[in-house]
């Protein structure tokens, strides 16, 4: 009688086994471990933020609507709302002490006294984009409580003067290498002070009649009273490591940005680990999930176990590790890209909730008895500014114009080429490892 009994109760445990392998579905197995972006940022003070406004002519296109676009009370004014939603930020979220606006030698120590100021276009009367003097400025006001923020439509000129007496109409052109240099001395002094950069893009309303080409419009442009199309303009943010993740932790960066170029990294002290439990999607041949045995040695490495003991041969696999949120740090990069063994794994993915890595696996009779399985999502560091720049806004078309800025892409190799970054440096956002074993 015991011995039916037992054979009952095998029985049953037998079939819930097989109707779990048919059915599928369902979450499996105890938790493990994913590494992922801190959320908090420790050793960060800021007290002091100033914003050094480029008063250059070529900035007047953002707040000059008296042209074929009247009423500029009613404008968007985009370059002027984010640069006042920047600052009432780092005041409201960040808890900052100080903020001041500086352009064209005058201060601005209120976010509404900076709007009544900067809305009108004669406040940008500055002959050229002396932007390795702008970058100047802003690292006397950097400390280690201190950031400072450049804004800027990034537009490299020696000025019409220049250009005039080397009677060269190209001579900021030909003279790019130079311009060049003169940041990356800049940007080296940074480096040599521990201070990093992030380079923030957005698009404004733009009046064409002030818009300024590399000839400083002594070479005839077509577009000179006509481009009327939204053009970019940056905040370039200067400060210490932490301050500088702290200000993107707290989400004092105004929405709407665009591409991000940056010096900073995620070091190991900046990943924390987080739980995650894993899925199959139903009717697929179900696998048997779960961690190692937990007298062995190497269960403490929290390393995830997928196992099936009979062979699947040619079979396919779907599983889904989720976890909380995944958050991404604004610094760390823009576009998504996956690294991990394609003996093993044919597709990798973060699904659009940022809370769950799709895997799909190789066909079972494809890998050996044990894989160990390292899934890396991360982000380039080095971010190819080419989509951003152009070298020629006199003879391009209007659509190889909107949305790029002369000379740009000189500015982040300077940056770049300053801090020692190489296109194989990446970002990584997070690590899930995984072990597949046949038994």
């Amino acid at each position: 009688m015991k011995r039916n009994i037992l054979y009952i109760v095998f029985g049953i445990i037998a079939l819930i086994i097989v109707i779990r392998m048919i059915v599928g579905g369902g979450e499996y197995g105890s938790k493990a471990e994913i590494q992922v972006p801190s959320e908090s940022v420790e050793g960060a003070s800021v007290r002091n933020v100033t914003f050094i406004v480029d008063n250059s002519g070529s900035m007047r296109g953002y707040v000059d609507f008296s042209g074929n676009r009247p009423g500029f009370g009613d404008a968007k004014k985009t370059f002027i709302s984010k640069v006042g939603d920047f600052m009432s930020n780092c005041t409201n979220v960040l808890g900052v002490k100080n903020t001041v606006a500086k352009c064209n030698g005058k201060e601005y120590k209120s976010t509404d006294d900076m709007l009544d100021a900067l809305s009108n276009y004669s406040a940008f009367s500055g002959p050229i984009t002396e932007l390795a003097e702008l970058v100047g400025k802003a690292m006397t006001e950097v400390n280690d409580s201190s950031i400072s923020i450049v804004v800027s439509d990034m537009i490299l000129s020696y000025g019409k003067a220049t250009i005039k007496s080397k009677g060269d109409d190209d001579y900021n052109k030909h003279a790019l290498d130079e311009l060049k240099a003169k940041l990356k001395n800049k940007f080296q002094e940074l480096k040599n002070s521990k201070k990093e950069i992030l380079l923030i893009k957005y698009v404004g309303d733009f009046n064409g009649k002030y818009y300024y080409n590399y000839t400083e419009n002594l070479k005839p442009n077509k577009y000179n009273d006509t481009l009327m199309i939204n053009r970019p303009f940056y905040f370039m943010v200067i400060g210490g490591k932490e301050n500088l993740k702290a200000l993107c932790d707290k989400n004092c960066v105004p929405k709407g940005y665009e591409t991000i170029f940056s010096t900073m990294s995620l070091g190991e002290k900046d990943l924390i680990p987080k739980e995650f439990t894993v899925s199959q999607p139903e009717k697929q041949p179900q696998w048997i999930l779960g961690n190692p045995n937990p007298k062995d040695e190497k269960a403490k490495d929290r390393i995830y176990t997928i196992s099936m003991s009979n062979n699947l041969k040619t079979t396919q696999s779907d599983f889904t590790f989720t976890f909380d949120e995944l958050r991404i740090p604004i610094y760390a990069g823009a576009d998504f890209k996956y690294d991990f063994d394609k003996k093993v794994l044919s597709e990798v993915q973060l699904n659009e909730s940022r809370n769950a890595i799709i895997v799909k696996t190789k066909p079972y009779d494809q890998f050996g008895k044990e894989e160990k399985l390292e899934v890396k999502i991360y982000t380039p560091l080095y971010v190819d500014p080419e989509e951003s720049s152009t070298l020629d806004d006199v003879e391009a078309t209007l659509e190889n114009l909107e949305n790029k800025t002369w000379g740009f892409k000189a500015i982040v190799e300077a940056i770049y080429e300053a801090y020692d970054i190489n296109k194989n440096e990446v970002n990584t956002i997070a690590n899930l490892k995984v072990k597949i074993q046949k038994k």
